[in-house]
């Protein structure tokens, strides 16, 4: 019997099975239950410590009760989120007012009224402009580094009227100018009879003391000169919706705006409407001479600024041409040839000794 256990044993061994000793049910009852207590215990052990910590309390934005909030100038002050830039100071750009902070632009408040003429009837809007923002602007370089290679015309606009400071403000005004009408055609002769109506800064222009206003200077100054205005012209219809360029006359030093228009109502057909902006006169109208620089003899650099909606000249392309009609008449008018050329001085709001020869 002994000799056959044995060998039993040894062909187990040898085919590699092993024999495993299981724990009994008392065992592993027993280790289940060190496990828990243990858990237990921990858990204990953390409510401990999380109950002798003191409570942090918070505003609704999170910010702990006395400090200062991500957002400058604000404070969690029991509860209440409060300006106090005193304590937590102002962001850039910003200075500090009493416990507020106000941009340092929007300081010196100034009260402006740009009138224009809309169909013969006059009218204005009023905005608020900021001596801050107009010393601000007034010096930065107008000299642009090549490094290497220097900035085309067209980027050197871009820069003038895309600046970030500027931009805000004169939104503004394109805001209030659409506000007059929900016709955008009309608020393009809105803007564009603004901008005409604002005054040739002729003192600049004859001292030679041109600095090259920003648009908003220009609004801040009620002055510029033709290139100074073309560019504000310029960014109102940008921001009404329509395209527009600019012609730069090099050869005359002289500047218009351009708008999007139908080739055949368009200056040379550039798909660009020709808006004289020195003072009011008929978009489409080309002047024959001018008082400083004579007549417009070179091919001007189109200047494309954005590409937009189009605006329908047919009207003013109309009226442009028939004022260019009785110009050539002479002085001495029929009644009704003249009974036209003063509807058309009214409608447009055209100045009769201006800036321009209309011949």
């Amino acid at each position: 019997m002994v000799k056959r256990t044995f060998v039993i044993l040894l062909i187990l061994l040898l085919a590699g099975c092993t024999i495993e000793l299981k724990n009994s049910p008392d065992d592993t009852q027993e280790k289940i239950n060190e496990d828990k207590s243990e858990l237990l215990s921990k858990e204990t052990d953390i409510k401990e410590k999380i109950s002798k910590e003191p409570i942090q309390k918070r505003c609704n934005d999170g910010t702990l009760y006395g400090e200062c909030s991500y957002q400058k100038p604000y404070y969690c002050q029991d509860g209440s989120i409060i300006k106090k830039a005193s304590i937590c100071s102002c962001p850039e750009n910003y200075m500090q007012q009493g416990e507020n902070c106000i941009l340092e632009f929007e300081t010196g408040l100034e009260q402006k009224n740009l009138e224009y003429t809309l169909r013969g009837k006059i009218d204005s809007i009023q905005i608020n402009s900021y001596k801050g923002l107009n010393d601000y602007l007034s010096i930065i370089p107008r000299s642009y580094v090549c490094d290497p290679e220097c900035p085309t015309d067209r980027e050197i606009e871009m820069i003038i009227l895309d600046n970030s400071e500027q931009k805000p403000y004169l939104l503004e005004l394109a805001d209030k100018i659409k506000e007059k009408t929900n016709d955008k055609q009309e608020q393009a002769r809105i803007a564009i009879s603004l901008v005409q109506s604002i005054p040739y800064a002729d003192g600049e222009r004859r001292r030679n003391t041109l600095q090259g206003r920003y648009p908003y200077e220009v609004v801040y100054d009620l002055k510029g000169v033709c290139g100074e205005k073309s560019r504000l012209l310029v960014f109102l219809l940008r921001e009404i919706g329509f395209g527009t360029a600019l012609f730069h006359y090099n050869e005359e030093k002289h500047m218009t705006a351009g708008i999007k228009c139908p080739v055949e109502f368009s200056y040379k057909e550039s798909g660009y409407c020709f808006i004289e902006t020195v003072e009011p006169i008929i978009p489409t109208y080309v002047p024959k001479e001018y008082i400083d620089i004579g007549e417009l003899k070179s091919n001007p650099e189109i200047i494309q600024v954005n590409d937009g909606e189009t605006f329908n000249a047919k009207e003013e392309y109309d009226d442009a041409r028939e004022l260019e009609r009785i110009n050539k008449l002479g002085l001495v008018l029929e009644p009704k040839d003249y009974a036209v050329w003063r509807d058309l001085m009214k409608k447009y709001n055209i100045h009769v000794r201006g800036r321009m020869f209309y011949r």
